[in-house]
């Protein structure tokens, strides 16, 4: 039997822009923090849980959640208190590249993953695969 299994903590930080936006959050059991980066919660688990306010006034914990949507516009910003918000969809939109422009399909991802890997696979003299 496990009896202080509960009592180690990690540390979780959310990496936020100059709008308080989150763009990145992670527990320090993998990751140490950077400079600028925001402590979101000092009494996490091993992974990395977003502490989001809900409309009651409450707080729940939801782990590694999307920050972003297929976009890649932030869903969330973090208020004076340290807590997530869901962004307004209008503030959302507002982020939206403009008409025509669309993120890269998957096909277009892996052709430019693979030709990365060709350079590299020249530039070495070996294959990078692991």
């Amino acid at each position: 039997m496990v009896e202080n299994y509960n009592e180690q903590h990690n540390k979780h930080h959310v990496r936020v822009d100059e709008r308080s936006r989150i763009l990145y959050g992670f527990s320090d059991a993998f990751e140490q923090p950077q400079e600028g980066d925001v402590l979101h919660n000092e009494q996490g688990g091993r992974h990395f849980q977003l502490r989001l306010k809900t409309d009651e006034g409450g707080v729940y914990s939801e782990e590694n959640p999307p920050l972003r949507n297929d976009w890649g516009i932030p869903l969330y910003t973090l208020d004076e208190d340290g807590m997530a918000e869901l962004r307004p969809s209008g503030d959302m939109e507002a982020d939206r590249p403009p008409p025509g422009t669309m993120p890269l399909s998957n096909a277009e991802l892996t052709d430019m993953v693979n030709k990365i890997r060709e350079v590299l696979r020249e530039e070495l003299g070996r294959d990078i695969d692991g």
